[in-house]
């Protein structure tokens, strides 16, 4: 029992969604817990106290993505994005769909030959999945519920941060996805399980391919390549009388999402080129994050369109 305590201690260490350990626990264990309910209290007393000191004396944490919203609307329309990720929908789809589920003309025009995929096989994996629950709706038990339950208990962390919703938190949802599909999925191998696991395989590998050349976390090493390139060949030594500015000249990333701020996120803010120059009190500035400028310095503006040519 004192292994399972230490290493829920390490798994809190690691990473904060491990507080939902206790919560399974009760889903999975509740007709033994009766049982072993002092064996319980340890991780309930754990999971109390770091609670108190992750939100009391640590404090929240801060940036423009965590901020809580406890809308039973938005907490939905947040469990929508991560059950059509599990189910395989390229993770970037999130940026391209509207106000009452609309995909924005963006889409089209960034997309022409991927769209239509994209939904097309989306759109056969939920039909296919919706029969699958349609033909076992009678027979669905407590571990269906259970199953489902690991999913959504395991995003509690994460469900009321819409604007931090990304899919690397679906690490121990995925597990209640996988085991929710297992149930629904026949013994035998039916035309309906067959039609899914071809519409579900085919969508899951083409979006993959899809991620690994277009997504912005994977271009994001390409950028950075540009950058230094341009600078070590324009500036090999940081002027000194001078400062830069990366402005917004492309119109690709919206207003909320400006190009400097694409370019401030590849290059970790001025990290990047303290490390280029050597120089640790190297700063540039970001059109998207104004504030107080070098007044003593002449500015150039750097165009952002060229790194993302």
């Amino acid at each position: 029992k004192i292994k399972s305590v230490i290493f829920f201690i390490l798994a809190l260490l690691s990473k904060e969604t491990a507080i939902v350990l206790p919560a399974l626990v009760i889903l999975f264990n509740y007709k033994e817990l009766k049982k072993h309910i002092f064996g319980f209290f340890p991780f309930l007393i754990i999971g109390v106290i770091y609670l108190y000191l992750r939100f009391m004396v640590f404090g929240i944490a801060q940036g423009d993505s965590y901020g809580w919203n406890f809308s039973p609307t938005k907490a939905a329309n947040t469990l929508m994005w991560y059950v059509l990720w599990s189910f395989g929908a390229p993770e970037l789809l999130v940026d391209y769909i509207g106000s009452g589920l609309r995909p924005i003309p963006r889409l089209f025009s960034d997309y022409p030959y991927w769209w239509q995929t994209i939904f097309s096989l989306l759109f056969g994996t939920l039909i296919s999945t919706g029969i699958l629950i349609f033909k076992k709706i009678k027979k669905i038990d407590k571990s269906f519920f259970k199953y489902v339950g690991l999913f959504i208990i395991s995003l509690l962390p994460v469900l009321f941060l819409p604007q931090h919703k990304f899919t690397l938190e679906l690490g121990l949802p995925l597990v209640g996805y996988s085991l929710t599909v297992a149930w629904l999925l026949p013994s035998k191998n039916t035309l309906i399980k067959i039609v899914f696991l071809g519409f579900f395989v085919t969508l899951n590998l083409s979006m993959n391919y899809l991620t690994y050349t277009r997504t912005y976390s994977v271009n994001r090493s390409k950028t950075a390549e540009k950058i230094v390139n341009y600078f070590q060949s324009e500036y090999p030594q940081y002027p000194q009388n001078i400062y830069f500015e990366f402005i917004n000249d492309t119109d690709n990333y919206g207003i909320d999402w400006g190009s400097s701020k694409q370019i401030s996120n590849v290059t970790s803010g001025s990290d990047l080129f303290k490390v280029l120059y050597q120089d640790n009190t190297v700063n540039l500035y970001f059109q998207d994050y104004p504030g107080i400028r070098p007044s003593n310095k002449t500015k150039i503006d750097i165009s952002t369109k060229q790194f993302f040519q």
